[in-house]
């Protein structure tokens, strides 16, 4: 089964919407995009078409030392990177890091997450119901699994974390009820990683270019079965994201006073 993500998008633009109409002053997101890499160029695309929606104002730069950070609300350094922009990842101020690239401790304590794990846990029917369930998360990259695990182990759920060299993963994947994968490897998993004699959640975090075109991690062939709930990339967890790095700004915008005199 496709799990079709249109009312966690609805609901969550909706709640957005209603934050922003108890904000007076416009705000800023500065998104630093210093390649041409396309899945990054099409994913900034569509920060700025939700900014123009929104009424924030969503400003486009080389590198970060373009950036005015004291007219920003937000700041994002786009990955992949350049390797110029790499030592700029570190020095984005607490009250700005709406990705939460750094900041993830810090501002967990006010309920605030990165925008991508927040996606992944609003397709999931109950994430309290994580507590001692098996997870299986497939890549260990800064902006999905790291992040994925840390919220994981506050939940209490059980957890595999894998990597490229991981031996026997589609042993791991089976015996999971919630595998997620954010590696950015194109159709790495298909139907022999399933279990199709019991309930299984995949979730597709990665996405990549193949002949011009955007594609997951997950094959969509994994869907087809009646055990299998699969939400897919792109049109997944994607949309979410984007939505919930504006749900950062605003917060982060309200709570401004307190990670300032955190920094």
């Amino acid at each position: 089964m496709i799990l079709d993500n249109k009312i966690f998008k609805e609901q969550s633009l909706l709640e957005l919407k209603d934050k922003l109409s108890r904000i007076e002053d416009p705000l800023v997101l500065d998104i630093v995009l210093s390649t041409n890499d396309p899945a990054s160029v099409k994913y900034v695309s569509k920060k700025q078409a939700l900014g123009k929606e929104l009424g924030i104002t969503v400003n486009i730069h080389k590198s970060y030392t373009a950036i005015d950070l004291a007219t920003s609300n937000g700041v994002i350094i786009q990955l992949p990177c350049d390797v110029k922009e790499n030592k700029y990842l570190d020095k984005i101020p607490s009250h700005l890091d709406v990705d939460l690239f750094n900041n993830r401790s810090k501002l967990a304590q006010y309920g605030i997450y990165p925008p991508t794990i927040k996606g992944i846990l609003q397709v999931l029917e109950n994430p309290v119901s994580l507590k001692g369930k098996l997870v299986v998360v497939i890549g260990q990259g800064q902006l999905v699994g790291k992040p994925l695990v840390d919220t994981l182990i506050e939940l209490e759920a059980t957890i595999i974390s894998c990597n490229e060299h991981t031996h026997n993963i589609k042993e791991f994947t089976k015996m999971a009820y919630i595998i997620i994968s954010g590696t950015g490897v194109g159709n790495l998993v298909d139907d022999k990683w399933i279990n199709i004699s019991k309930p299984q959640y995949w979730i597709d975090a990665g996405t990549s270019e193949s002949d011009g075109k955007i594609i997951g991690d997950i094959n969509k062939v994994v869907g087809d079965y009646p055990n299998i709930k699969l939400c897919p990339s792109p049109k997944g967890i994607g949309p979410l994201t984007v939505i919930n790095i504006f749900h950062n700004l605003v917060d982060m915008y309200v709570l401004k006073s307190m990670l300032t005199n955190e920094n």
